[in-house]
This record gives structure tokens, sequence and C-alpha cells, in this order.
């Protein structure tokens, strides 16, 4: 990783913290020159959140399921996409993190916990895209926004199956394609644009002088084109 130390940005997922080797988290920490597992920073325009979705903030010694709803992380949350919403050289918000908020039914099921806790934040600061990890398969939402009576039927705001012009929801994705085995889907969420399994990558511009979000994903075997989608947001022009 040395070569590639300064460009790689990490969230932490269940493999990279063990209760009973509490070492292991704080090498990732000193690796990349992290103060927390979860932190944040600017790319251009772009402000980047990264979330840990796996680690008990409050009390090392309960697990994440019984997470309370007013841990550091969250209030560092809050804070962080406000003074972001705030910053008028700012024009996208990323959030990524390891386990869903979001999912088809796959291997691994969405978590209730996080999105109670994170998404009325995402909706109240103006996310944009969230990029998800753990089910090994790819995954891209329509724009959604929280639904507060039943959380695991979130409110599409757009139907529109790539195209979208000042979406009032965000994105959720799962891209995990780098090559681990990929897990077969039971069904596809209503709320869910597009899914299939297959190995590749997705790539992610700006253009336009800011406005407009381009999301690909190649396949990996010839590089074609699997998926695309468009977020335009004229009120920035």
């Amino acid at each position: 990783m040395s070569p590639l130390l300064n460009k790689t940005k990490i969230v932490i997922g269940e493999h990279d913290y063990d209760t009973n080797n509490r070492n292991r988290l704080q090498e990732y920490v000193n690796k990349f020159n992290l103060t927390d597992p979860y932190y944040s920073f600017n790319y251009g325009n772009v402000h980047f959140l990264a979330l840990s979705s796996v680690i008990p903030f409050n009390n090392q010694s309960l697990p994440y399921k019984l997470l309370r709803d007013d841990s550091i992380q969250k209030q560092f949350v809050s804070d962080d996409l406000y003074v972001a919403s705030q910053n008028k050289s700012i024009n996208w918000i990323v959030v990524f993190l390891y386990k869903p908020m979001y999912s088809s039914p796959t291997y691994h099921e969405s978590e209730e916990f996080l999105r109670a806790s994170y998404h009325p934040l995402f909706d109240m600061y103006g996310v944009d895209l969230v990029l998800q990890a753990h089910n090994h398969n790819y995954q891209r939402s329509f724009p959604i926004r929280y639904n507060a009576t039943n959380s695991s039927i979130p409110v599409v705001v757009d139907h529109n199956p790539n195209s979208y012009l000042n979406p009032n929801g965000t994105i959720f994705m799962t891209v995990g394609t780098a090559g681990a085995e990929q897990y077969n889907f039971t069904a596809q969420a209503p709320f869910i644009a597009s899914q299939f399994e297959r190995f590749g990558f997705l790539d992610i511009k700006i253009a336009d002088n800011g406005t407009k979000m381009i999301g690909t994903f190649y396949n990996d075997r010839d590089g074609n084109e699997k998926d695309r989608f468009t977020i335009i947001q004229n009120k920035l022009a």
C-alpha cells in the first residue's frame, strides 16, 4: 500500500475491527493517518464523509446493535454535514460506509439502526450519494428519502431509471464487485433502480462546471458500460 497511502481513503469493515484485538483497528487508523475511524475531507467541490458502521463509540463493551443514538460519531456527522451544507464552494456531498442502510434481498440484510440514525440527517443536509459495501454485488437506488413510518420502504422521489434533475433525495449504492464471490439476489427491492452480479468498478465524474455528477459502472471483463446514472443540479449553474 505504501505508494498509494496518500491517495487511498478507507472505512472500517467487520474484518478490520475485532473486539478481541483492539490493536488491529489502531493499526488501520495509524497507517492511513486518521485521528478517528470516522472523518471527512473535501476534494474539489465535493465533500466526502466516511462513517464507521461496525464500532460502538459510546461504550466499547457494547455490541454494535446496542449503540446509543447520541453517539460521538453521530454528533460529528451532524456537525460536519451542517458545515458542508453551508459551504458555498461545496456542490456535492458523498457519504461512504461499510454496512448497507438499504439493500435488495441478498446475503446480508440492511441495517435499520444505521438508516434510522443517519438518513434523516442526509435528508436535512442534502447528501447526494451514499456508497455502501458488505454485499458482494451491485445495487443502485432511485433518489430516496427516509420513511419514518417504515424505514425499510423509503420514499422514492424520482422513478426515472438513470437521469435526475435536482432530485430531493439521496442515491444509495452498493459496489461490492472487486473480486470476491458474488452474492445472489432473491428479489429486487422497489426502491432499487439497477442491480446485478458482476465484477467491475464504479467511476464517478463531476462535469459541466460542477453541476453534473456522472456515475458509470464498467464490466471488468471487457470494459463495457453496464450501468450509468446522471444527477444534474441546474440550480448551481
